[in-house]
């Protein structure tokens, strides 16, 4: 699970250094669901460790049969929140980011 919260958020810092400072069109776009995917999957996952942890250290219960639900919860719940604006085209020059 640490090693998961790791990629995700090091393909998150990988945002903040790819392109120009101002991009525009599809590189925009393509950033902006990149920082959101990402961003919502490393929360996922200290969500997800904390609720593991939980289980683990108060309920003891064993969770080892969870780990397909949570790979599935962190990487696919935020790839729909992501698509979601994507397809609608809300993705775009935004604020403080233009």
């Amino acid at each position: 699970m640490i090693l998961s919260l790791t990629v995700a958020a090091f393909f998150n810092s990988v945002a903040y250094v790819m392109g120009d400072s101002h991009p525009e069109g599809s590189l925009c776009d393509f950033q902006a669901c990149w920082l959101t995917y990402f961003d919502w999957s490393a929360l996922a996952w200290v969500c997800l460790i904390t609720v593991n942890l939980y289980l683990n250290l108060v309920q003891e219960i064993s969770t080892n049969r969870y780990e397909k639900l949570y790979h599935l919860m962190a990487w696919g719940v935020p790839l729909v929140m992501a698509s979601l604006p994507l397809l609608k085209g809300y993705y775009g020059p935004a604020g403080a980011w233009w």
